[in-house]
């Protein structure tokens, strides 16, 4: 065992103005976390978004690290996602990511090791987790012959491969159901698409206008609230149980009332919540992953949410399921990302759209009646979805551990006994 900073320095990143974003091409490319979800670069980052010129670099002051070097995300949540990224030719990189560069270790086992470290052993405390270099560089490495390290990265190789692939298969598996489910819905809810997919004909009355291209549905403000105005964070009486549900509490069809932070870590702007609204992310890409919910069994302790959030407060005109799965449909998310306004990457979608969105309308009793219908067929939908995502936890779980145990030398992969 040996001490990282004896086999490898870290280095940081530089800032990465908007002035210089954007470039397709140039002398090296500008890695930032956003790049190590490209598909492909699930450990060596073979796409970039963003290149610079050796000129901009050194205008920039950007650190150049060399092939091989391992990037690791130092701030935020994803830091502690534990993300590592070999860099496959000399590469530029934000003040976002911290580089391992390694001088006496295989960089390929480099990685490999470093997917074993959990970072929240060297994140430092606060809001906002983020790397504490020195604690990284005091890392004890298990490090062992050359030839050794070769080995063990080669049987990796091929081992998490095998892995990986059967991981992508059932992760496209999950895309082809939420596909389907998003089509089921949309189907039901639209009555220009549902067709021979109307369940049993029983939708086939009940419109409150005629199914012609000439219908004028109903626009959204006339049957719900749409961002219904709140009275003012400093209203609210200090006797009374609210806390703040951040973004990231927002799931498709669920609220993690986990997430919940107290009122006082709120400066201002939120928005008041109560049982029975519907929330839709303003921004991409919660937005377009359709981060919508219906507010059920909220605690008593909830109340209010971040402004990145619409919410739509229904009316007796309109059934609160049957509007969360019109939000849930393709026609409303393919309008909604059509008509997002802002800069990329923090898109938004407008507040007007959102109120002027057309809603198909039907009487209560029908849109009941889709409701349930989808209820029933997208819960067989999300079991199985649910049931392969279990799959995939385990697989990655298997790979983890295959990984710890041959950089431990709990399994022998070079011959020798373990």
């Amino acid at each position: 065992m040996t001490t990282l900073r004896r086999v490898a320095i870290t280095t940081g990143g530089a800032g990465f103005p908007h002035a210089h974003q954007g470039h397709e091409s140039g002398d090296l490319p500008f890695v930032k976390v956003s790049d190590f979800n490209h598909v492909g670069n699930e450990t060596m980052i073979t796409y970039c978004n963003n290149w610079v010129t050796e000129e901009t670099a050194r205008r920039l002051r950007a650190t150049v690290v060399p092939a091989g070097s391992v990037l690791l995300p130092k701030v935020g949540a994803a830091l502690l996602g534990n993300a590592r990224r070999i860099v496959s030719q000399p590469s530029a990189f934000d003040n976002n990511i911290l580089a391992v560069v390694p001088h006496d270790i295989n960089s390929r086992y480099l990685h490999y090791w470093l997917t074993t470290v959990d970072a929240a052993r060297f994140a430092k405390p606060g809001p906002v987790p983020s790397m504490d270099d020195g604690a990284v560089l005091n890392l004890r490495v298990p490090v062992v012959f050359p030839p050794v390290q070769r080995a063990i990265t080669d049987y990796l190789d091929t081992e998490t491969a095998r892995i990986d692939a059967l991981i992508s298969k059932k992760r496209r598996l999950v895309e082809l159901l939420q596909e389907r489910r998003r089509a089921l819905i949309t189907a039901a809810v639209d009555p220009d698409r549902h067709n021979d997919q109307d369940p049993s004909n029983t939708y086939a009355d009940g419109w409150l206008q005629p199914r012609n291209h000439q219908r004028r549905p109903a626009r959204l403000r006339f049957l719900a609230d749409v961002n219904p105005a709140a009275p003012g964070w400093e209203s609210i009486p200090d006797h009374q149980p609210l806390t703040f549900l951040p973004l990231e509490a927002v799931w498709p069809g669920r609220m993690d009332y986990s997430r919940q932070r107290p009122k006082d870590e709120v400066a201002s702007g939120y928005t008041r919540f109560c049982e029975g609204d519907v929330v839709v992310p303003k921004i991409t890409p919660t937005f377009e992953a359709d981060r919508s919910t219906l507010i059920t069994g909220m605690p008593t302790s909830v109340g209010t949410g971040t402004t990145e959030l619409h919410v739509i407060r229904t009316s007796p005109m309109i059934n609160a399921r049957y509007l969360h799965y019109l939000v849930s449909s393709q026609t409303f998310l393919s309008g909604g990302e059509a008509r997002m306004i802002g800069v990329a990457g923090q898109k938004r979608v407008p507040d007007q759209w959102i109120r002027d969105y057309p809603v198909p309308v039907a009487d209560l009793t029908k849109q009941r009646m889709i409701a349930d219908y989808l209820d029933t067929e997208t819960a067989r939908i999300d079991t199985l979805v649910a049931k392969i995502a279990r799959t995939v936890e385990l697989l990655q779980e298997r790979r983890s551990a295959l990984i710890t145990a041959a950089v431990t030398g709990k399994i022998a992969v070079d011959g020798s006994s373990a």
